[in-house]
Formats: C-alpha cells, structure tokens, sequence
C-alpha cells in the first residue's frame, strides 16, 4: 500500500535587504547644510554643479554670453569644458543676494497672477471649484462673447456661414448677408 504523501513544501530563505530608513524631512540631502563643505566666506566657488553633463552647444553660448576669449569658435568639447568651467568657478556668488532677489521674483510673480486672476474672473473661475493651482496660468484670449442668438444656434448644431458668426460676435448685430459664393 503507498502512503499517500503529502508535497513537499521547500521554504527558500533569501536574506532580508535592509534598508536605511526614509528620511523625514522631504528636502533632498543634496540642499541639506551637513553636504556642503566648508567654505571661505559668502564668495565660495560651487562644487555641487557639473558643467560636464552640458552639451556643446551650451558650451559655446556660455563663452559667447561671457566672451571667453582663451578659446576659439572651433575649440574641441574638452577645451570648452575646461574654460567654462574654470571661469564658473571664479565667479563671486554672494548666496543671500541671490536667495533675497528669487524670492522677490516669485513675489512678483504672485502679484501678477492675482491681478491676471481680478482681470479675467471668468477663465480662472474653474480653479478656485476644484482648488487646483497651477504653478503659472496665463488666461487665453478667446475672443468677444457671441451673442445669444449665435450662441442657441452653436448648440443646437446649425451652422451659420462664418462671415455673419463673426459680424454678430464682432459688432452684437447683423450688419451684412453672408457672402455667397457664385462660380
């Protein structure tokens, strides 16, 4: 008599990877203080910029912008790296300066998008229903309001020739026939 036998079950252990825990903060370490090195005073040069990964032609428009004068229009990759990247390391960067003027620019920038928001109630009036925010919104120009008329028309799917749509959008009254078109 055969034993009914039952499946043999094989456990594979892998080893647990552990990993570091989260960080709680959601700042990236890369713009935490404890990363940067000391430095000698407010006009240190940046060692956190790598002016390796730009292209080319990112290259030639930082020596045309700054008129690098040690290296021609036909230099090779790695003598336009070395300029550039010598001259953006001389540069005096005054960090509080530059912090002050990105947040007066982002102030600014707040303000206008309050004012373009007073201005045209009507196209941002879909943002404040849904409590969406985009960063930057500019309104678009959707031209004059059509009038009732043309408007009960567009919905119920007649279609008017595009010359009087227009005069009526444009002017509030039909002022001409349409055009029609003799061959």
């Amino acid at each position: 008599m055969t034993e009914a036998r039952e499946p043999q079950i094989e456990i594979l252990t892998r080893p647990r990877i552990r990993r570091p825990p989260k960080p709680l903060s959601p700042v990236p370490d890369l713009f935490k203080p404890s990363i940067f090195k000391a430095s000698s005073g407010p006009y240190a040069a940046s060692t956190l910029v790598n002016l390796a990964k730009l292209e080319v032609v990112s290259l030639m428009r930082y020596r045309r912008m700054f008129q690098l004068g040690e290296v021609g229009p036909a230099a090779a990759r790695d003598e336009l790296l070395h300029a550039v990247s010598r001259h953006f390391a001389e540069q005096a960067v005054e960090e509080v300066q530059v912090l002050r003027d990105f947040r007066s620019a982002l102030q600014r920038r707040h303000r206008k998008q309050q004012l373009m928001q007073q201005q045209y109630p009507t196209h941002f009036a879909h943002l404040h229903e849904t409590g969406h925010r985009p960063a930057a919104v500019r309104p678009l120009f959707l031209g004059p309001r059509m009038q009732p008329l043309a408007k009960e028309q567009q919905q119920q799917g007649q279609q008017q020739p595009r010359g009087l749509v227009l005069d009526q959008a444009v002017t509030g009254a039909f002022i001409r026939q349409p055009l029609s078109r003799q061959y």
